[in-house]
C-alpha cells in the first residue's frame, strides 16, 4: 500500500486515548506521543504526530468518506474526529517542517523536558 500524503494529526489531551483505540480500530497506530501545549510547558494540553498516510486513511479522517469500524457507530467516529486537527500535505511540507507549521497556526508548542 502506497502512503503518499504527510499526515499531521493534533488532539486535545481528553481526546488522546479515544483517538489510540479508534486508530486500533482501524488497524493503524495512531501514535500521538508528542506532548503539547500552548506555553511549552507540562501539563500537555495535546498530543501530536505525524504520519505518512494512504489516501484513503486521509479520505476517512477529513471526512471525505464515512468508515465505521467495527465496535464503533458513525456518530463515535464523527465526535472523536471532530475533536483532532488533520493536516495534509501543507504546503509542500513534510515531516518536521509540516509538523512545526501546524502547531504554530494552533499556538502550541512541543514541552521542553529538562534532562538529567
Amino acid at each position: 500500500m502506497s502512503h503518499p500524503h504527510s499526515l499531521v494529526t493534533v488532539c486535545p489531551a481528553s481526546v488522546r486515548q479515544d483517538l489510540l483505540d479508534l486508530g486500533t480500530a482501524y488497524g493503524v497506530d495512531a501514535g500521538m506521543v508528542v506532548e503539547l501545549s500552548p506555553t511549552g510547558s507540562a501539563p500537555a494540553t495535546h498530543y501530536g504526530s505525524h504520519a505518512w498516510a494512504s489516501a484513503g486513511f486521509v479520505a476517512i479522517v477529513t471526512g471525505q468518506v464515512q468508515h465505521v469500524p467495527d465496535g464503533y457507530t458513525q456518530e463515535q467516529v464523527d465526535a472523536i474526529l471532530g475533536q483532532c486537527i488533520f493536516s495534509v500535505d501543507k504546503d509542500g511540507l513534510t515531516n518536521r517542517a509540516h509538523f512545526d507549521a501546524v502547531l504554530a497556526d494552533q499556538g502550541l508548542q512541543h514541552i521542553q523536558v529538562d534532562l538529567p
